[in-house]
């Protein structure tokens, strides 16, 4: 398992003192003001900030880093993942999975494995898993009780009700 996950990103500064405008990657935005690091990565390697504070709104977070103080401190960061020690994103509820735990999970129809999960791509009303299947095709599962019959963190698989998004 990813020791971090990716929680939002930073799309904008916002005023003149370094504050960042972020996109919650979940929605969730409780979890937010209790953070005190997070981090930047770049290349293979992560940069801890200090956080300073978080305010604003659900759609409109503000996020202020240290040593992050003027607006074009923060616009170079513009673009940029924030990323957390996973003990520190936000709290799971039943039927929830991070998309890192998700990806790289082999996928199983009727006890035959078919593939395995590539990534996960967010959707309007379901999430939607990437499957590179044996072959190679790539087939899209939707994310939801009606496909996935079972999912199974411990072993990594993830087993299917339907067969029909099976080419």
């Amino acid at each position: 398992m990813e020791e971090r996950l990716a929680i939002g990103l930073i799309r904008t500064s916002h005023g003149v003192k370094g504050n960042l405008r972020v996109k919650s990657f979940s929605g969730e935005t409780s979890h937010f003001s209790r953070l005190k690091k997070v981090y930047i990565k770049k290349g293979d390697r992560y940069i801890p900030y200090r956080v300073e504070s978080v305010g604003g709104s659900h759609s409109s977070l503000l996020v202020k880093l240290a040593n992050i103080d003027t607006r074009e401190e923060a616009l170079r960061l513009r673009g940029e993942v924030l990323w957390v020690d996973r003990s520190d994103a936000s709290p799971l509820k039943q039927w929830e999975y991070y998309y890192a735990d998700l990806s790289c999970c082999n996928v199983y129809h009727q006890g035959k494995e078919i593939g395995r999960v590539n990534t996960v791509i967010g959707g309007g009303v379901s999430d939607i898993l990437e499957v590179v299947t044996l072959q190679g095709k790539i087939i899209m599962v939707p994310f939801d009780e009606h496909f996935i019959a079972e999912i199974d963190m411990v072993e990594k698989r993830i087993y299917l009700n339907e067969d029909f998004v099976i080419p």
